[in-house]
């Protein structure tokens, strides 16, 4: 019996490494996605800070600015020209693109389905009866 023991020892001292490995390597990516969060939390606050710097900054017109000033320009005439493909609406009060799907402008809020009074007026339907003439002949 011995040969059997030894068998289930080694075994079980297998198993148990097994375990000990999978815990392991469970605490291993609880740790990686923890950084992950963290690392992702951090590039929102650089986001952030920067945004807010650039928002401060400008008018100043600084040289180091006007780059993204002028990606911020270019990303609106893409967006607007993507959503003039999609259908877009333009806006009654304030004439700006906005989503096909949108209900209020994003630019001055008004209401997007409210058109202006001159489309408002839909030509005056005209009920008609055809009487029809009766021959000379008669």
């Amino acid at each position: 019996m011995g040969f059997i023991d030894d068998i289930s020892e080694a075994i079980a001292d297998a198993g148990n490494d097994v375990m000990e490995k999978a815990k392991e390597l469970r605490e291993i990516a609880n740790l990686k996605r923890e950084y992950r969060e963290t690392e992702k939390f951090v590039k929102g606050r650089y986001e952030s800070i920067g945004r807010d710097f650039y928002l401060k900054n400008k008018d100043k017109k600084k040289k180091d600015l006007g780059d993204i000033t002028e990606a911020l320009d270019k990303m609106d005439e893409l967006q607007e020209e993507i959503e003039r493909l999609k259908g877009g609406v333009n806006c009654p009060s304030c004439n700006t693109l906005n989503n096909s799907e949108a209900v209020y402008c994003n630019k001055c809020g008004a209401r997007l389905d409210e058109a202006p009074e001159a489309e408002d007026e839909a030509p005056e339907k005209v009920d008609a009866e055809v009487v029809e003439e009766e021959s000379k002949d008669k």
